[in-house]
Formats: C-alpha cells, structure tokens, sequence
C-alpha cells in the first residue's frame, strides 16, 4: 500500500513539473517587463469614413492603446485601448473622432504591460493616411431648350467638387451618354447639336449632371431620374419678300389718247385712269410684311442684389435677397444663388439665406444669359448663444479655444484677451495661451473625469464662456500622479516645512533621473528616469503644486517668468527652471540632472 502512494506521489511531482515547463518563459520571469515598440505594418482607408490600423504583436504587451491626430498638428489623442490578443483597429468616423474627407490624419500604437505599469516606446512620426474627398450631390436647377439644336443646363456648385460631368439620353433610353466634361468653376453648359451627341428636333432629352473629385478619383451621387427638356420642332421658314406686281404704277402715267372730259361709258374698264391702282386678290401688295434681319438677343448688363451686407444671429434665421437685373428688357433674366460657404449660410433658388454656424460667406446672384454678369452679398453670422460652449474632451486629448475676428469684428487688439481658468479640482491641464492679429486661444489637456470653465474677457467684457466636461481619465497622467504621491510618501515627512519638501523634490529629481535630451514631458518620462531641463521643471513644478505653493517658470533667455511652462519654452534660450514663490518672493530651483 505505501508503495502504491508513493508512486502516485511521483507521477503527480513529475506532471506538476511538466506543467510548470509548459508555461511561457515571458509569464514566468518576464510579465512585468517594458513592452516592445509596435510597429505599425499599415494605415489604409475603408471607404470614406473609415480607417484600418494594422501592427505587428509587441512582447509583454497586455494591451495596445492607438492614437491619431490630424496631419500638421502636435498633439496625439487617445483613439481606443484594445487588448493583446488584437493586431488591427478600425477607426470609424463619429462626433468624437471625425474623419473629414480631403484631410490627412497620421496614427501610432503603442504597447503597455498592465504586470509592470509600464509602457513601450512607439513611432512618433507615424502613418499617415489621407480620407478620400467625395463630392458632393450636384442639384439640377434649370434646363432650357433654347432651340431645335442647343439646350442649356445649369446647375448648383457642390462641395470637393474638381469638374463637373454632362450626361444625356434620349428619353426611354437607359444608357447615359458623356455630354461634357466642365470645370468645377463653372456650373451650367450648353449641349449643341453635334454628330456624337445628336438632338433631334421635337423630341425628348434627360439631362443629369455629376460631380468628380481627381485628388480621391471619387464620383459624387447624381439625379438617376434626370431632368427632362423637349427640343422644340424647327422653326418655319422666315416669309420671303412677294414680288411686286408690275401693274401697279409708281407715278401718274402720261395719257396715251386725249382726255376726254366726259365720264367713261360705264362697261368699259378703267385701266389707266390714275386714281385707281390695280389691286391683287387676297392680300394687297402695300400690306405684305417685308422680311426682316432676326435682331440678336439683348443680354444682361448688369445685376444688383439688394441688401449688399446681411447679419444673421441665430442658427437658423433666414433673410429674403432680392436681385434686379438690367436692362429691363433683357431677353434672359433667369439668374442662379450660390454660396461660398455653405457651413456658415446657405441659400435657395429663391434667393432665401439660412444661417448654419458662426463665420463669414459671399452669396452671389449670377445671370444665366452668358453675359458673365453677377452681384453679391456679403453675409456675417454671429450667434451669441454659441459664446456660451459645452465642450467634451476625452482623457489625454489636447484643445485650443477662444475668439476670433469673424465672431468678434469689434476687437483690434487681441493681445488684450484674457482667459479666467476656474479648475478648482484640476480637471484640465493649461498648456498656454497664444494671440495674433484675428484670433486668441488658450490651449489645454484633459486629465480626468471632471468639469472646469474657461472665461475669454476683452476688458470688463465678457466674450465667451466655457464648461469643459472632460469625459474619461488619461491613463497616462493618472499613473503619472500615483508615482509622484508614491515618492512624495518617501521623501516628505509632516514635520518639513514647505521650502524642505521643495529641496527633497529637487535633489530627487537630480540623483534618481538621467540626463536626456527631448525627454520634456513628465507625465511620459517618469517611468524612464531621464529628463533635461524642461522635464526637469514639469516634475519639479508639480511636486511644489501637490503643496500648493505658487509656481513659475524661468526662461534664461528673457530672464522672465512664466506662468505656464509651454510659454516659457516658446520664449526661446537655451534653458528652463522653475521658481517657487516662498514668503513673497521667489525661490529658484534648477532640477536638471548632470550632463553625462
């Protein structure tokens, strides 16, 4: 019996150790380790609203978080976070992450090992990948047969449109034929009789027109039913000129016998007598219409669109245009409204402008005779109730805001905007603020899940005001704010003042990092230990914060000190350290690590 449990003992020893070989090396000695660098294989579109991300695997990565931006600017924003077992992600364009056609956006993914809280290194230049334009849908707004051999087709312009395309057929017929190819410049075209485009007088024709994008070699949707015209029959030939009749006598003839002073008996016709002009029956010669030259059709001189200048202040309001064409009796005084911005205002066949958003558009009254002539009106929208913004931001995701000329045409100076930050709970990190000549704007990043409020002011003036709902916590920062409580727990002790927890945050600072340049960041770089003087006073900055002192940056170069790092930065010099504000005056502290 002993034996039987020993060698059941053995057996059971001998398949613990066989499962123990069986189980991955990376689970085993390495699942805390740094994620490899992903590399991304492609970026490719799905259509015109969709993007396909494709990487290889990375080692120790238990997840995969994608980031994408638009080509051009600086920041990257959190597209999603996928688990290991995924190698591809399909971004699909919503309001949160919209993928505009034309635009080029460049995305990146990199690796975390959830075991070991850390992150790998990944491309940061990325792939970038451009979202086909596709045109928009070209509205039919009048056909005319202008005769038995010529038809007139016009049309409203549409949006990423490069040239436009005629079709015809025969009405019945299912096949469209090619007319024309017309520049995107134009919108309407005269079809002419021609042997590979024939129009047969007195018959039916179905016209349609499309709209072509050769940047994305993208066609736009079309009318499949078309707009039908009827060539008019041919006209009947101009009346000739009837002869004369030689009979009738353009002046008094001489008497070839005597006159005779009697009355001439009444049997015998008179037929010299001068007071009685022979007349041909049914129609007298003197009542026959004389043919003349058809007079070429006047054309359009002028146009006016009246009033010249609109202000619309509500999404939605519309005002009524009017256009007076000259001369009065022009023979065609059809003309066609356009818009030059149809996401600030559109306009009807009527002449009728609704408002969309806040900015600035020409509407224009062009004459449909070939005469080139046109008019326009000039259209602001300024909507108040957009001053007052709601805007969502995800954890991680950078923004810049505030107003601009079109919204605010009364401010010359916008160097004197000013932004009141109200972010009592730290919600949103301030990276600095920037002004030029049409525009100012603060600039910002989400943190965590929270609100705050940015108020623009012009003096005592009240421009716009901000709710910033920031809608997910960035992973990033939040480790990055454990890792700093973590160290503060092993360097402060509650017995220090505040200028001793400033000097034990700096002398961390400079004996447990590493000198590397480019390293500026310290939510990224805390993990790495290597920072050079902008990373050094981010972290020393935030560690002063955690105990509410007053910080400042110092750019050597200017000798003057920021509120905010990125500003202190744009100043230019060559180095960068912070102040801390200590009984009213302020407190240096250089934290960069030695020079290797």
């Amino acid at each position: 019996m002993l034996r039987k449990i020993k060698s059941h003992l053995a057996v059971l020893l001998m398949l613990a150790l066989a499962f123990t070989l069986l189980i991955p090396a990376p689970v085993q000695a390495a699942s805390k380790k740094r994620p490899a660098k992903v590399t991304v294989t492609s970026v490719k579109t799905s259509g015109t609203n969709k993007v396909v991300i494709k990487w290889r695997k990375a080692k120790y990565a238990t997840n995969y978080r994608i980031y994408w931006k638009q080509a051009g600017t600086k920041k990257w924003r959190t597209l999603a976070t996928v688990k290991s077992n995924r190698t591809s992600y399909t971004h699909k364009s919503n309001s949160k992450a919209k993928l505009i056609g034309g635009k080029k956006y460049v995305y990146t993914v990199r690796a975390y090992n959830r075991y070991g809280r850390k992150w790998g290194a990944y491309n940061s230049k990325g792939k970038t990948v451009t979202i086909p334009a596709v045109p928009g849908k070209v509205n039919i707004t009048q056909t005319n047969a202008t005769s038995s051999r010529n038809v007139t087709i016009t049309w409203d312009k549409t949006s990423n449109a490069t040239s436009y395309r005629v079709f015809y057929k025969k009405s019945g017929a299912k096949k469209w034929i090619t007319v024309a190819n017309v520049s995107a410049s134009k919108n309407s075209y005269t079809h002419s009789n021609n042997k590979k485009t024939p129009l047969v007088a007195g018959s039916k024709y179905v016209y349609t027109v499309r709209a072509y994008n050769k940047t994305s070699r993208k066609w736009g949707a079309y009318n499949t039913k078309g707009v039908v015209v009827t060539v008019p029959k041919k006209n009947a030939p101009v009346p000739t000129q009837p002869t004369k009749p030689t009979a009738v006598p353009t002046q008094k003839p001489k008497p070839t016998t005597p006159v005779i002073p009697s009355p001439a008996p009444e049997d015998t016709p008179d037929i010299s007598g001068p007071t009685s002009t022979p007349t041909p029956v049914p129609v007298k010669p003197t009542e026959a219409p004389k043919p003349t030259a058809t007079p070429a059709p006047v054309k359009v001189s002028n146009v006016t669109v009246n009033p010249a200048t609109v202000k619309l202040t509500s999404k939605g309001q519309t005002t009524q245009l009017s256009a007076i064409v000259l001369p009065s009796n022009a023979e065609n005084k059809s003309i066609v409204w356009s818009t030059s911005n149809a996401s600030v205002a559109t306009v009807d066949n009527n002449g009728v402008v609704t408002a969309v958003a806040n900015g600035n558009a020409t509407i224009t009254a062009a004459a449909l005779d070939g005469s080139g002539k046109y008019a326009e009106c000039s259209v602001v929208v300024e909507i108040p109730k957009e001053n007052n913004q709601v805007v969502e931001l995800a954890g991680g995701a950078h923004k810049e805001l505030g107003p601009t000329k079109s919204l605010f045409p009364e401010i010359t100076d916008f160097s004197q905007v000013t932004f009141d930050i109200q972010d009592p709970n730290h919600i949103i990190e301030v990276s600095g603020f920037s002004s030029n000549k049409r525009s100012a704007s603060v600039g910002f990043t989400g943190l965590r899940i929270g609100s705050a409020t940015i108020i623009a002011k012009y003096g005592n003036k009240t421009l716009q005001r901000h709710t910033i709902n920031v809608t997910s916590n960035w992973d990033e920062y939040i480790g990055y704010v454990n890792w700093r409580k973590q160290i503060e727990s092993q360097i402060w002790t509650s017995g220090m003042s505040v200028k001793e927890k400033c000097d034990a945050a700096k002398e961390y600072i400079k004996t447990n990092f590493t000198y590397k340049l480019g390293y500026c960041q310290g939510v990224l770089i805390y993990e790495d230990k290597m920072c050079d003087c902008i990373g050094a006073s981010n972290i020393m900055g935030d560690f002063a914060k955690d105990i509410n002192c007053t910080v400042g940056y110092v750019n050597m170069g200017t000798d003057t000190v920021y509120t905010y790092l990125s500003d202190a930065v744009s100043a230019g010099g060559n180095h960068i350290f912070t102040v801390i504000q200590m009984n009213g005056a302020w407190e240096s502290y250089d934290a960069q690590p030695q020079h290797n």
